[in-house]
Parts: C-alpha cells; structure tokens; sequence
C-alpha cells in the first residue's frame, strides 16, 4: 500500500494506526485480565465448595459416631439389665435347690507330713541360755508386719497410685453376684475370651469364700479410661480389673 505524499495526511494515518493498535491491545488486556478474574472466581469457588463439603462430611462423621456410642450404650445397658434379671431369676430358682448358686471350691489336699529330724544334741545350761538371748534379739530386731488397709479407698490408693476413684459399691447380694458372673464366665467361655473366664472364676471363688463386708466392686480410672476394679480389704488383695465399669458392676 502506497504511502500519502502529504506529510500531514500521513501523520494522520499513522496516528489513526497508533490508535488502532492501542485499542487492540487494551481490549486483549482487559480479556486477559476478565479471565485471570474469572479463574481466580471458579478457583475461590472450588476451595469454599470443598471446605464446605470436608465441613459437611466431618458433621456427618460425628453424627455417625454419636449414633454409633448411643446404639452402643443402649446395648451394653439392655446386656447389664438382663443379666441382672438372669441372675435374679437364678437366685429365685436356687431356693428349690441351693447348691445350684454354689461354686465349687478345689478340693483340700492334705498336708504331707514333714521328715522326722534327728534328734539335736542336747544342749548345756550355758548354750540354752546363749541360745535363748539370741533368739529375742532376733525377734526384737524383725520388723513389725505392715498393718492391712482400712477400706477400699486406702487399699486402691496403696497398691494402684494413680486411678482415681469414682464409686465404690459394696458386695451385699452374693447370690445374685455368684450367678451374675456364673453368666458372664459362660458367655466369656462362648466368646472364647480366656482373661474374662478367669477373671469370671476368680471373683467366684472369692465370693464364696471372702469374709463378709470385705468385697468391694469399685468404678476407677486411669490415664482417661474406666474400669471396673474388685478388691478384698480382709487380706488387702486386688481381685480383678476389667473395662466397661457400667456393664461388670451391675448388681451390686
């Protein structure tokens, strides 16, 4: 295309053609910078559809689990309450027959009687006397046995520093305890749970046998977690421990 040989008329098309291209390149800029607006748009979009989402997942989540611990509660109280009544109707039912509420102990085995010693040489006036000096210093100098716990409290607060005690429940129905664990030792032997079975057959066994006001079922935690501990106060023994407090301690 031939240049204007009027100076003027071309610095008028030059100009015009500065304009044009000016125009060009502000429309291309205000397109890019209309979709930079736009991603930035869909990308502040995007992240608050996902945290929403993430928000909303998260509550269900927790709804889940709430539903979750309160279908658990539900059957763990609904187990505890029939056993109870199971245990109930074995104590009604052990009237007929009360060797049936009974645990069997081992039987006693005789003592084996000890070797005859032969017989000491007899001893002087003057050894006796030696001897029976030394025996009191002996004795004098043994230490005094340590004198047993008190109570439960004191028990739990000597041999397990550190668990707090929330309850304490003292053992009054030993016939329904014997049948209610007479339950959950049967119910541990079908689970194939061999700590509950012996626990089951340990507080038995202690029930027949410890004296009376002197078996406790006690509700403890420790490091954040509850359990159901079970002490004898006459010879100052821990029983057994078990979890799940509100299920083992019921009946008491």
């Amino acid at each position: 295309m031939s240049q204007p040989s009027d100076p003027r008329e071309l610095a008028r098309k030059l100009a015009e053609d500065a304009k044009a291209k000016a125009l060009v390149k502000r429309q291309a800029d205000e397109a890019e910078a209309a979709a930079k607006k736009l991603a930035d748009e869909a990308e502040a979009a995007a992240m608050q559809l996902a945290e929403e989402t993430a928000a909303r997942e998260a509550e269900e989540a927790r709804a889940r689990e709430v539903a979750a611990k309160a279908a658990d509660e539900l059957d763990l109280n609904a187990l505890a309450r029939r056993l109870v009544e199971e245990a109930k109707a074995r104590v009604a039912a052990a009237h007929a027959n009360p060797n049936t509420l009974h645990h069997t102990a081992p039987p006693i085995q005789a003592p084996t009687p000890a070797p005859v010693a032969a017989p000491a040489r007899k001893l002087s006036a003057l050894e006796a006397m030696r001897r029976a000096i030394e025996n009191e210093k002996t004795a004098a100098a043994a230490p005094a046995p340590a004198p047993l716990p008190a109570g439960p409290r004191e028990l739990v607060a000597l041999k397990l520093p550190g668990f707090t005690i929330v309850d304490v429940h003292a053992l009054t129905q030993r016939d329904t305890f014997r049948a209610l664990w007479t339950a959950h030792r049967i119910r541990a032997a079908s689970d194939g749970d061999a700590r509950m079975f012996v626990t089951a057959d340990a507080l038995m066994d202690a029930a027949s046998r410890v004296p009376a006001g002197s078996m406790y079922g006690l509700h403890v935690r420790y490091a954040g977690h509850d359990h159901a501990l079970f002490v004898d106060t006459s010879h100052g023994a821990l029983i057994g421990l078990t979890d799940r407090p509100e299920l083992y301690l019921a009946g008491l």
